[in-house]
């Protein structure tokens, strides 16, 4: 075969599927070491690498003592469509919420919180947040680049409502099931798994009381209009659509006061996983052996090319060698 390839005048020539897997096989030693080297490097990510762990915190729609409609008999009256207060929609606020600058900005005024997860910022001596300028290498450069490409640069500022908003988009998943649409997974990844089982809680709590406060707001304000209302009406069957709509609206506000759960309530109560969901053993172990193996195929597929190019070389001038003595 590499006479074949060496008399061949044609200029250009890609090898043939045949071609390039003989001269891989011909050097499986070097590809076998080079899957080796993978694979021990694979080990020495894990060994080096932190561990996260999956923590999971199960929520459904909370359940309620009465289906309150939000405009009651006044809605009737004025043919005005008002908010439902519907179950459904609170529990898809309070998943939307999750993700939210609102959620975040209350989640950054917890110290306990934020000094866990950016520890390195806060100088405990001083009780103050302070900076630490970048010294290793490699984010350096990145800066540099990011930099040279125009990319505007941030300025350190203490970690507040838009870093934890990073965290919570990084770190928490929410999880839905469309076979099951009265439940939502809420699921964070971390190292510490107490830290995110207390995450969750707070997370959970601080979403809920939000729309329990919004919708209490919201009920107060319908039952001062309401009873203001009330007074100036003479009507009697106005009076009593009114009398209807206030008794609805004060059964709402018990209910949001009663410090029962308002959109959502835990099914399942956080709690981590065992193993570890990041790395993954096996999987981490079988792609640096192949990615090994694969940089062991191209280096001998470029060693089989560099070959064929010497014996081509040697060729030719041992026939150009042949014509100057036959000529002589």
């Amino acid at each position: 075969m590499s006479g074949k390839l060496a008399d061949n005048k044609s200029l250009v020539r890609f090898p043939s599927q045949q071609e390039l897997m003989t001269a891989v096989f011909r050097r499986w030693k070097l590809v076998c070491l080079c899957a080796l080297l993978g694979l021990a490097w694979g080990i020495n990510g894990l060994h080096s690498a932190p561990y996260l762990y999956s923590v999971q915190l199960t929520v459904t729609p909370a359940q309620r003592g009465t289906a309150s409609n939000a405009g009651g008999g006044l809605a009737a009256l004025v043919n005005l469509a008002m908010p439902s207060g519907d179950n459904g929609s609170d529990f898809s606020l309070y998943l939307d919420l999750l993700k939210s600058r609102n959620i975040a900005d209350e989640l950054a005024k917890d110290p306990r919180i934020m000094q866990t997860l950016y520890g390195g910022e806060w100088d405990e001596a001083s009780q103050s947040w302070k900076e630490h300028p970048e010294t290793r290498r490699w984010p350096l450069a990145m800066k540099q680049f990011w930099d040279f490409l125009g990319y505007p640069s941030v300025p350190w500022h203490e970690p507040n409502g838009e870093s934890m908003l990073s965290f919570i988009d990084g770190m928490v998943n929410i999880e839905l099931d469309p076979r099951k649409p009265y439940m939502a997974k809420i699921v964070m990844n971390s190292g510490d798994k107490e830290f995110a089982i207390q995450f969750l809680t707070k997370l959970h709590k601080t979403a809920d009381e939000m729309l329990r406060q919004r919708a209490l707001k919201r009920t107060t304000n319908y039952i001062a209009y309401l009873s203001n209302t009330l007074s100036k009406v003479t009507v009697a069957e106005h009076r009593f659509a009114l009398t209807q709509a206030l008794s609805e609206q004060e059964k709402a506000a018990m209910i949001a006061q009663s410090g029962t759960p308002f959109a959502a309530e835990v099914l399942e109560e956080p709690w981590a996983n065992s193993y570890p969901s990041s790395p993954q053993t096996f999987q981490t172990l079988v792609r640096w052996a192949f990615i090994g193996a694969a940089l062991g195929s191209l280096l001998a597929l470029l060693l089989w090319g560099a070959s064929m190019k010497w014996q081509g070389g040697a060729g030719r001038r041992s026939r150009s060698l042949a014509i100057a003595s036959n000529e002589a």
